[in-house]
């Protein structure tokens, strides 16, 4: 992992968002596959009152609008 930020929605406070930036779609992968991930999800999870999303998306450029 590169980078990882915890955001907060400004008009929602209880909402969250975490950001983090992989050196690959396949290292992403490969923490999804791992005991870390698998513990802290455990343990993350029951905490939601809303069940959580998940995207991966890429910073678009000016030409694409």
């Amino acid at each position: 992992m590169l980078a990882l930020e915890l955001w907060n929605q400004t008009d929602l406070p209880h909402v969250y968002f975490t950001y983090s930036h992989w050196e690959s779609p396949e290292a992403l992968e490969a923490y999804r596959k791992s005991a870390l991930f698998r513990e802290t999800w455990a343990a993350t999870k029951i905490l939601f009152a809303a069940p959580p999303e998940a995207w991966s998306v890429r910073k678009a450029t000016a030409a694409e609008g």
